[in-house]
């Protein structure tokens, strides 16, 4: 039995059983290590019972001189030395050493604890305190952050529906831009195409140009020669005249016979003759006169009328010729003035745009098509 206690007592000297407090602190396993370690939520579940104590070295000596563990009684009170063999001494002396080592280190974990909840406590005190005396700068940083984050949500708002309208606004005018210059590629096409026609029909008309000019030279000629014709008129009068002069003793004489056939005095045969040979030739020169002028009268008559429809035709020819004329002016104008809008347009294209960071909205420019049809 003596033995016994001597090993008993022995052995937890060994293993550092007489140590005192702050020896089984320092010496003791860390919590982490052994998961002994105590949570936050732990110790605010302690602190309330914390709360009673004041913290003082009295209450930390309690907790450490403790009642001692029920494993301990019930080794000591039912499993005695004097009533085992020496293998169960062995055994039971090494369970007391374990279970002492233990207790140690619980007693110190307790400690530790008490500590911890100490500090806590203190902590918490801080916390309270500094809450307390921050809290109006809390509330003033809270209100001024609300204020901030209501004027960036504002802000931001503001911006997407600017954004937004500046998609719109672009995504109309390129829909107009591309539409309009479809149509304008279009109507260059084809004022390209009539430009093509008209100067075809320009080429083809040329001919007739000359066609017109000649006539006109025959006009001018035929208008000259009327002229010479109405100057020389009293000359070949005044020839006539001379000429009737010439033969007015014959026609006196041939007039006398005529009368002295026609009184019937003094007819002879060869009156007679001549009477009836005048009365034949008169009457073939009267005919071969009606002839002459009636063929010379259809000659006129003919050549007039066809100097009238040529005339009509020319004028035809000249007032199509200045539809046609008017309407090359009108056309070379139109491709000019498509020119002219194709080189705003172009204009606009290479002008550099003006951005800015959030750019305000604007109103929407005008296309160099609107610009033209504005002017």
């Amino acid at each position: 039995m003596a033995s016994g206690g001597c090993s008993c007592r022995c052995e937890p000297s060994e293993h550092g059983g007489s140590r005192n407090p702050e020896e089984q602190t320092q010496t003791a396993p860390k919590p982490h290590s052994e998961g002994g370690s105590i949570s936050l939520k732990q110790q605010a579940s302690s602190h309330s019972d914390f709360q009673d104590s004041q913290g003082s070295p009295a209450y930390l000596m309690d907790a450490l001189s403790g009642p001692p563990h029920p494993h301990m009684r019930i080794l000591k009170n039912y499993l005695r030395p004097e009533l085992m063999t020496r293998l169960e001494k062995r055994v039971r002396r090494r369970t007391l050493v374990a279970m002492k080592q233990l207790n140690q280190e619980m007693e110190a974990v307790r400690f530790r604890r008490a500590v911890l909840l100490k500090d806590t406590r203190e902590l918490q005190d801080e916390r309270a305190f500094e809450e307390a005396e921050n809290k109006p700068l809390l509330e003033y940083l809270k209100e001024r952050n609300e204020r901030a984050q209501e004027k960036y949500d504002f802000l931001w708002k503001d911006y997407i529906q600017q954004s937004q309208d500046i998609k719109d606004r672009r995504r109309k005018l390129v829909s107009t831009f591309t539409s309009q210059t479809a149509n304008l590629q279009k109507q260059l096409a084809q004022g390209r195409k009539m430009k093509a026609g008209l100067r075809k029909k320009l080429k083809d008309l040329d001919p007739i140009a000359q066609i017109k000019e000649t006539q006109d030279r025959e006009i001018e000629a035929l208008e000259l020669e009327k002229a010479r014709i109405i100057a020389d008129l009293p000359f070949v009068d005044q020839k006539a005249h001379f000429q009737f002069l010439k033969e007015r003793a014959a026609l006196e004489k041939q007039v006398e016979e005529l009368n002295l056939l026609e009184s019937g005095e003094d007819i002879t045969r060869e009156l007679k003759k001549k009477a009836k040979a005048l009365e034949v030739k008169a009457k073939k020169a009267h005919k071969n006169l009606c002839h002459h002028v009636d063929i010379e009268n259809r000659l006129l008559r003919t050549k007039l009328q066809q100097l009238d429809e040529e005339l009509f035709e020319l004028e035809a020819r000249k007032k199509k010729l200045e539809q046609r004329t008017q309407q090359w002016k009108e056309q070379q104008w139109y491709l000019e003035a498509l020119a002219r809008g194709r080189q705003r347009l172009q204009q606009q294209e290479c002008r550099p745009p003006q951005t800015t960071d959030c750019p305000p909205p604007t109103p929407e420019p005008s296309t160099g098509c609107q610009a033209e049809n504005q002017s």
